[in-house]
């Protein structure tokens, strides 16, 4: 009995997720179509939330007291969160039938101008006032683009290559059609390459090397590495940090460093059950450090300690389903794929972390079989012949 009740004390400390409370919840908005599907994006800056409803509003919230900072009509739904800059931000917005970017004063909400481009594609780069990025603009580009100006520095006819762009200290490598990828500099000049294999999009022809994608540090990845370390070739979630690449596929998280080095290669049914699998469930990387990482994750909120190989966190959203979610602290935001609605939830905060592992620690340490005393072997049977002589 002894044994039973010590293996269910083990797996119940092994197994425990960490509960939330919810704090605050979006009032509900009236669509103004009959599409009843969830469209929105949320995302964070300095004090504020802001998150696209699912009236064609955009509304930037207070963290510490919910109430609203301002609200504009932006005239179209996006899962595409905004991209700031300074006290600015850019973001799509619809007239009619015309759909544009423009830039917006982030305290207030209120327009500074229209820009002359129809979309972002990518995540910008910025160097001392110019925003690089792949966008549309009469067809597919990348783009550079003078923000005090608001035009156009230099353009590059693109095809359909839609990974993300690479932006290294010294170059740009770039998605030119399909996996097809080039290098050039931050003035749109192409840098020379060992390939021999061109590409000639419209009249620009480019030098390209094929593979899946670069790193972080501009190493080429190919079909071949990805097989090797068991993750899907196309059904993956990339992103990047100064250190490390990390991609999360429908049931690996992969962490490569510097050269090419896998720092972590880890199945994620060791961490959630294969039989909670939600086809529809959101997997996002949410925060990256230099040795722990958050991510989402078959409806939960995984903290893992990749250096030392050890699970911080698991915190359960099934009961809010997540469709986006960001991280603020011990403060998660997220909208949820039941009714389309912003929370807000507070989990249990980093003293309970230490107290759980504590816990885990000592009942490890209560139960650890240790290796025999030699030296204690001996001096008992000494001492026991020396009574058997008495």
């Amino acid at each position: 009995m002894k044994t039973k009740l010590t293996l269910f004390i083990l797996i119940f400390y092994a197994t425990q997720t960490f509960s939330q409370t919810r704090i605050y919840k979006s009032e509900p908005v009236v669509r103004s179509t009959k599409d009843e599907d969830i469209y929105n994006s949320i995302t964070m800056v300095g004090n504020a939330i802001i998150v696209n409803m699912t009236n064609y509003r955009l509304r930037a919230l207070s963290k510490n007291n919910y109430e609203t900072l301002w609200e504009i009509q932006v005239g179209l739904d996006s899962n595409t969160s905004p991209y700031f800059y300074k006290d600015s931000f850019f973001y799509a917005t619809k007239k009619g039938e015309r759909s544009s970017m423009a830039q917006y004063d982030v305290k207030t909400g209120k327009l500074i101008k229209e820009l002359p481009f129809e979309s972002i594609w990518s995540k910008p780069f910025y160097v001392n006032g110019t925003m690089y990025f792949t966008g549309l603009m009469d067809g597919a580009k990348m783009l550079a683009y003078d923000i005090d100006q608001n035009q156009i520095v230099w353009e590059k006819q693109l095809g359909m290559g839609t990974a993300q762009t690479v932006y290294l200290k010294d170059k740009i490598i770039l998605d030119v059609e399909d996996k097809q990828w080039t290098e050039m500099d931050y003035n749109g000049k192409q840098i020379p390459s060992k390939s021999k294999k061109t590409i000639t999009i419209d009249s620009t022809e480019y030098n390209v090397d094929h593979y899946e994608f670069p790193t972080h540090d501009g190493k080429e990845i190919t079909e071949k590495f990805l097989r090797r370390k068991k993750v899907s070739g196309w059904d993956f979630t990339k992103e990047s940090t100064e250190k490390h690449t990390v991609l999360l596929d429908e049931r690996r998280l992969l962490i490569i460093g510097k050269g090419r080095k896998v720092v972590l290669n880890l199945d994620l049914e060791t961490l959630v059950s294969p039989d909670l699998e939600d086809y529809h469930a959101l997997r996002k990387i949410v925060k990256v450090g230099d040795e722990t990482i958050w991510i989402v994750y078959q409806n939960h909120l995984i903290h893992y300690d990749f250096k030392n190989k050890k699970l911080l966190r698991d915190v359960s959203l099934s009961n809010w389903k997540p469709y986006q979610l960001i991280l603020d602290e011990r403060t998660i935001w997220l909208i949820s794929s039941n009714d389309g609605q912003l929370y807000a939830l507070d989990f249990e905060s980093d003293g309970a972390v230490a107290e759980k592992m504590a816990r885990e620690k000592a009942i490890e340490n209560h139960y650890k079989c240790n290796l025999p005393d030699q030296e204690k072997i001996d001096a008992a049977k000494e001492i026991q012949k020396k009574l058997k002589t008495n």
